[in-house]
């Protein structure tokens, strides 16, 4: 998912709607933006395996969970159709 994550089309509606913060699902470093240790945010969200992409609301709730990879044509469509449509209050990007 690094790959597709990175990719300038997909990067540009994350940095448009999303503020990102990578865990290390077994981690011990502190996620600065949370005050919670990696693993200790894994558990919370109940991360189960890698790679798992979650966008929560401004008050911590679920959003959207992607568990496991997805192509870039997929993850775009839900970017498009939930992530940018929910900030925009339309859908597609």
């Amino acid at each position: 998912m690094d790959n597709i994550m990175n990719d300038m089309s997909i990067k540009s509606i994350l940095l448009r709607n999303a503020d990102i913060i990578r865990v290390d699902v077994h981690g011990g470093k502190k996620i600065q933006e949370t005050g919670m240790l990696e693993k200790d945010l894994a558990r919370k969200y109940r991360v189960m395996g890698t790679p798992t992409v979650i966008f929560l609301n401004a008050h911590g709730g679920e959003l959207l969970r992607v568990p496991g990879a997805v192509t870039k044509e997929d993850f775009n469509d839900l970017l498009c159709n939930y992530v940018d449509g929910i900030k925009n209050k339309n859908k597609g990007c």
